[in-house]
């Protein structure tokens, strides 16, 4: 009534304050406002005054009918979509093509089909889209069966039917089906009229599946399982893995995102903070020495007995309806809310543990406890009769219970704490607190310490089976399962973002505010307790960031998504897993169709290059080999594509593993009767470092030659056999690696200048290149060289004209290089130039480098890093100029034209250089560049090592590095150190530095300084080195080489018979040996397990048959089938240490093969395994007389090698005591530690003299274990694929993604 009376006064004054104030304007602004309306006025007297819109002046009728819409019918028994001409006319369907399909209709007859059309549905595939029209059939049918094979699930009501796509449902059934049907071999559905028993009757779902519907359904469904591995471990207060792994099995943890039996055996983590709480004293009399006594002898009763047919046993618990109780000592830490201690109270017949903070141990605190943990109690439905408590208890705590809450209370006997079960509950529950404790953020207030209890106990809870319902945990027992995705739960105590709603955060304020995980509501959904760092006091909050120390938050991305669906992908293809059996999969569904289509319509299909015959044919192989450069686009064109960095962590994630794996390559071993011969010159066949460094180094380097030791035809034939191999691998990693996308070939320089695709790019490198080796050119190089000028073939001495050398040109993609990742370089034929002078370098090899990355992960604060020299040849004057010819259409225009070249070229085309420094390609420039370095570096203290090439330290600062060419590997303690290096560097040169040492000498380096470990790996070079052989896999193969058999019972061991296959041409040879070389590197490198195969090829490349080029093609299809390796270096008291073997008889000529297996690690008498430095896969050359000289001549040869190894460490600052070298055989062992003396050792004099002498001077020590712990057995033959699978494990780190 009273919005009504306008008397009131109420509404009055709310009309009063809802108008505005009219406020009368300035006469500034009265004047303003009349000279708009007198320009207004102006503008429209101005104007055309024409109507703009006009009205007809007759009235006409339109009349619009809406035609009927097409519908197709949904038809389960139609096994192909069947439109009507009339239908496809009406719904404007498109005609592909003629049809030729015949079907068969209601009436018994066939009809033939008219044409091809395509359905409008844009969510199916086009396969699932094609139809085909009929003349005479009335309704059109789409077949339910071909849309359920695009991936699909159609949902038929009474009220219609729905098809959604397979990942955005999850059927979920209460009851059994009432009809089962199958589908027929035709896509259609039927369902037996007569339901008779054991015919299609329903199937209760397997576990496998009911784990992974309850998968599906949490809150992270595709994060890295190693990384929430790690997350839920931590969330679980970190407990050991034999409980956890029980709990798990017990299905205390169902519905918990990968959370399962075997995902916990594989990644478990090895952390800290578990042993931190659970760390307890080592037992006694484990592993005794004490003799046993000789049991008494017992009869044989079975006879006696009865059988067992199905017994069937029973286990009665009665409900004892019982409680324990006791209280901690004192915390270290009060806590905010005052608190001191902890009462733990534990209930028998759920077994689980509840605990409550108190102030104080006084009467009405005590008493205020323990009322807290009955009430918890009685609400669980649990009502205790018994409470069995310390006798230390006051006479009001004993009134309370006997009087108060009716409760029988019983007394343990004085000083016999062992029968109050809350004695051993404490212990665990502390172990377990501890644990937790030890995993919050480092800044974590202390004094919140009672605020993790309540996650604590039900974490602890979990991990407890219950004593009345075993099946089910104590948590289950008392309060039901628990829910993850109701109460998602994270690690205690760590740091967190929590959001700030915006109706409490002002405009420009941050969005999230800095605070503490405490725990999650039980109260909420999906709602979490934290603590803020501003205001000091607790916020519950929904939307949260969680910022663990060192686990990474699984939460789910598109990267996430990507990665795994790539993954599973390959697994699919590889033929690993059911890739319609998991429906996490059908993500990667979309993903293909996709790409496929976009590939389909965008990309043209490259010519097919036909495979060779499996006979005599031999691949044909690109000229071009390539290198293991990456992709990088530039600004225009796109440029060829030559690898993918490897991704992380995912990647990667991807990679970081708490196993330390070994490997390490090592192939070529010296003759092993030469003890005075240097190992190192001897193990390797050319430098080492050769392997490591870029091609255009290893074609100057000349030191450390493999050298033949005798004069017999036969040791000159395989040393030069190894100097071609090693030639031959040089030649394809120098090769002009650039990839067309397009063709899938490789192009060479040439090839790249006329290409339409890459030509205008290539030119402004080439002409980049030509610019920095002479004055420059285009204004682009601001500090040209002045390396070389152009001049008349006149002005080349006379006396000189004999040397003059050709130019070459070599191309690569270096996305490292990100000021121009296309690189051109021109180089001179080395080969062609008749240097009087020393020309060797010294240069660190592969075998340092590793030696150099496991000292850094060792010492304790020590970093790695890398630095480039650009142009360091280029910069050192020569002592004599040389000279080279270039043919003038192998010369940018650009280049052409600045230098007017046109006036000096010869009539046949060529261009002469003279060249007055160092370039590459030339003999003496490494060795002049080097010295000049020396001079410069000497100057600042630091100076190279005498014993070993290519490493370098300071006299006083705790730096060393390494220097393979130009390219600098620093391991520094304190970075002003490094920082030192740099500038030194940069006062005579150029200098790149990579402060996170990524990759070195061609090897991809992964640094987890927090667990002192360092990864090694070599993304996509066996994917581009299979391209290049136009290798395609054949079938999975798990060995990489065939085996012989064992013949059990054989009392004599023949030698291997020689090949009868026939001979290859030189073109089979030659691919051969490419394909040793192209691996050789990576076996080196990283995967040693390719260094037995490639080993045994090797010594048949000389005359190589088919069965030979099928070795090859299996090691192929087994590189095609692994995953990428990756090898794992973790910190070590960087102690030496070897695992010898040697196989008798396991090569053809009655050869025996040596295998070594080289790793640092601590100094005990049986050191634990790590990633490998080194691995020998070694045939010996001499013949061995029994298996006994056999494993001699191994221990001999490395020892010969671990001699200069621990050379190597002594520079490094490591110092070594006696070498344990492992052995599996006796009688070596005691013969060389003088246990045995043997008769006839004139074969074998030298090898186990020198081995005696060795031991003596304290440089080794020489032990026996059995065979099955000796790591080299590896390498010392061929096994069958069942042991590779199961062994490659232990050398190299898995791959996760």
């Amino acid at each position: 009534m009273a919005k009504a009376d306008v008397t009131n006064k109420n509404r009055n004054a709310i009309d009063a304050n809802h108008k505005l104030n009219q406020h009368q304007p300035s006469l500034l602004q009265q004047g303003r406002n009349a000279s708009y309306r007198i320009s207004t006025a102006f503008k429209r007297a101005t104007t055309n005054t024409a109507k703009r819109v006009r009205f007809a002046a007759n009235h006409s009728v339109r009349t619009f009918t809406s035609h009927p819409a097409a519908f197709i019918t949904f038809d389960s028994g139609a096994d192909g979509h069947y439109v009507s001409e009339k239908d496809r006319k009406a719904a404007g369907l498109p005609i592909l093509k003629r049809s030729t399909k015949r079907v068969g209709v209601a009436n018994g007859g066939t009809s033939q089909a008219k044409h091809v059309t395509k359905l409008p549905f844009a969510k199916l595939s086009s396969k699932a889209n094609q139809a085909d029209t009929f003349e005479d059939i009335p309704t059109s049918l789409m077949s339910v069966g071909k849309t359920a094979d695009d991936g699909t699930i159609s949902i038929f009501t009474k009220d219609g039917v729905t098809v959604h796509k397979e990942q955005d449902v999850l059927i979920t059934c209460k009851g059994m089906p009432i009809l089962i049907g199958v589908r027929d071999e035709h896509g259609r559905y039927r369902i037996p009229l007569m339901q008779q028993k054991g015919q299609w009757q329903p199937r209760r779902p397997r576990a496998r599946i009911n784990a992974a519907l309850q998968k599906a359904n949490s809150v992270y469904d595709l994060p890295s399982i190693e990384q929430a591995i790690k997350w839920m471990h931590a969330v679980c207060g970190y407990p050991v893995k034999s409980t956890w792994i029980k709990a798990i099995k017990a299905g205390n943890f169902v519905g918990w995102p990968l959370l399962n039996e075997k995902n916990v055996n594989k990644y478990y983590p090895e952390t800290t903070e578990t042993d931190k709480g659970h760390m307890n004293q080592t037992r006694k009399n484990v592993r005794s020495t004490k003799p046993k006594a000789t049991p008494l002898e017992t009869s044989n009763t079975t006879s006696l007995r009865g059988k067992k047919m199905q017994d069937v046993y029973f286990k009665t618990y009665d409900p004892r309806e019982t409680i324990f109780s006791d209280q901690t000592g004192k915390f270290p830490t009060q806590s905010q809310r005052n608190n001191k201690y902890i009462m733990v109270m534990v209930e028998i017949d759920s077994n689980a543990i509840l605990v409550e903070p108190m102030t104080s141990k006084k009467d009405k605190e005590m008493i205020r406890a323990y009322d807290s943990l009955i009430l918890r109690l009685k609400r669980a439905g649990s009502v205790p009769k018994k409470h069995v408590l310390d006798n230390e208890v006051s006479e009001a705590m004993k009134n309370h219970i006997r009087d108060d809450l009716k409760l029988t209370m019983e007394l343990v006997p004085p000083g016999c704490h062992r029968r109050n079960a809350a004695e051993v509950a404490i212990r665990n529950f502390k172990s377990h607190f501890l644990s937790v404790l030890a995993g919050t953020a480092d800044n974590f207030p202390p004094s919140l310490w009672d605020r993790l209890l309540p996650q604590t106990e039900v974490t602890l809870n979990l991990l407890r089976q219950s004593n009345a319902t075993p099946t089910v945990s104590a948590y289950a027992h008392l309060s039901g399962p628990f829910d993850y995705n109701k109460m998602p739960l994270a690690p205690m105590g760590c740091e967190a973002q929590v959001h700030e709603k915006t109706d409490k955060r002002g405009t420009w304020a941050y969005h999230s505010l800095d605070g503490w995980y405490l725990n999650t509501s039980p109260e909420h959904y999906r709602v979490h307790n934290c603590h803020i760092k501003s205001t000091k006091a607790e916020r519950l909050t929904d939307t949260i960031q969680f910022k663990h120390k060192h686990i990474t938050n699984p939460t789910l991305s598109h990267s996430d998504k990507l990665m795994n669906a790539l993954a599973n992908c390959k697994a699919a293809l590889l033929g690993h897993i059911d890739f319609k059996a998991d429906h996490n999969l059908s993500e990667l569904n979309t993903l293909v169709q996709q790409v496929e289509q976009k590939l389909n319509s965008e990309i043209p299909i490259a010519p097919q290059v036909p495979q060779p015959p499996e006979s005599t044919n031999t691949p044909q192989v690109p000229r071009v080999a390539e290198q293991p450069t990456n992709n990088v686009q530039t600004d225009g064109q796109p440029v060829p594509r030559v690898a993918n960095p490897l991704q992380h962590i995912a990647r990667r994630a991807a990679i970081q593993r708490t196993a330390a794996r070994r490997r390490r390559p090592q192939e070529s071993s010296p003759p092993v009767n030469l003890p005075n011969q240097p190992p190192a010159l001897s193990t390797r066949s050319r430098v080492t470092a050769a392997a490591a460094a870029p091609p255009s180094a290893r074609t100057r380097t000349k030191s450390r030659l493999h050298q033949p030791t005798l004069s017999s035809r036969n040791k000159r034939r395989q040393a030069n056999a190894v100097r071609a191999l090693d030639n031959l691998e040089d030649k394809i990693a120098q090769a002009m690696a650039v990839l067309d996308e397009d063709s899938g070939k490789l192009l060479n320089y040439r090839q790249l200048l006329r290409h339409p695709k890459y030509k205008s790019e290539w030119k402004q490198s080439s002409a980049n290149e030509f610019g920095r080796l002479t004055n420059g050119v285009g204004g682009r190089i601001k500090k040209p060289t002045n390396t070389m000028r152009f001049i008349r073939q006149q002005d080349v001495p006379k006396e000189r004209r004999k040397d003059i050398t050709y130019g070459s040109f070599t191309c690569s993609v270096r996305p490292e290089k990100t000021a121009e990742p296309n690189r051109t370089r021109f180089t001179a034929g080395g080969d062609k130039i008749n240097y009087p002078g020393e020309v060797a370098t010294p240069t660190a090899e592969m075998l340092v480098a590793k030696l150099l990355f496991n000292s850094v992960v060792s010492t304790p604060g020590a970093k790695f890093m890398t630095m480039d020299i650009s142009n360091f040849y280029l910069m050192t004057p020569l002592l004599r100029p040389e000279y080279l010819r270039i043919k003038m259409a192998d010369i940018p225009e650009e280049i052409i034209n600045e230098y007017r070249l046109r006036k000096i070229v010869n009539a046949k085309g060529f261009v002469f250089v003279e060249v007055t420094k160092g370039m590459y390609g030339l003999p003496q420039a490494g060795l002049l560049a080097n010295e000049l370095l020396e001079k410069r570096l000497n100057k600042n203290g630091y100076f190279q090592s005498k014993i070993v090439a290519g490493l370098w330290s300071h006299k006083t600062r705790p730096i060393q590095f390494t220097l393979v060419v130009d390219d600098f590997g620093v391991k520094y303690v304190g970075k002003e150190h490094a920082d030192h290096l740099l500038k030194t560097l940069e006062e005579h040169y150029k200098v790149t530095s990579d402060w996170k040492g990524d990759r070195y000498i061609g090897i991809h380096l992964q640094w987890d300084y927090n667990k002192r470990q360092v990864h090694l790996y070599m993304p996509d070079y066996v994917k581009r080195a299979l391209k290049q052989f136009q290798h395609k896999l054949r079938k999975r193969q798990n060995q990489p080489f065939p085996h012989t058999p064992i013949e059990y019972g054989a009392k004599h061991q023949y030698a291997k018979e020689k090949s009868k296959s026939p001979k290859l041409d030189a073109k089979g040879k030659k691919f051969i040996q490419q394909v040793c070389g192209k691996f050789l590197f990576l076996g080196r490198a990283v995967d040693s397990t390719l260094l037995a195969p490639i080993s045994a090829i090797a010594s048949q490349s000389a005359e190589p048959t088919e069965e030979t080029m099928e070795h090859v093609k299996q090691f192929l299809d087994y590189l095609a089938t692994q995953e990428e390796a990756i090898l794992t270096y973790s910190a070590s008291d960087m102690v030496l240490a070897v695992h010898s073997d040697a196989s008798y008889l396991s090569e053809p000529k009655a050869r025996s093969r040596a295998g070594g297996h080289f790793f640092m690690s601590f100094d005990s008498e049986d050191p634990p395994n790590n990633g490998a430095i080194l691995n020998i896969a070694h045939i010996i050359k001499n013949v061995m007389s029994s298996a006994t000289e056999a494993e001699l001549a191994a221990l001999f040869i490395m020892a010969r090698e671990a001699v200069y190894i621990r050379s190597v460490l002594e520079e490094l600052g490591h110092k070594q005591p006696p070498t344990p070298i492992q052995t599996d055989n006796s009688m070596a062992e005691a013969v060389v530690n003088g246990k045995v003396q043997p008769k006839r050792t004139k074969a074998m004099d030298m090898r186990f003299h020198w081995l005696r002498d060795r031991e003596n001077r304290n440089q080794f020590k020489i032990f026996w274990r059995p065979g099955k712990t000796n790591l080299a057995d590896y390498w010392t033959k061929h096994h069958p694929a069942k042991h590779h699978t199961g062994i490659r494990g232990r050398f190299l780190t898995p791959q996760i993604v």
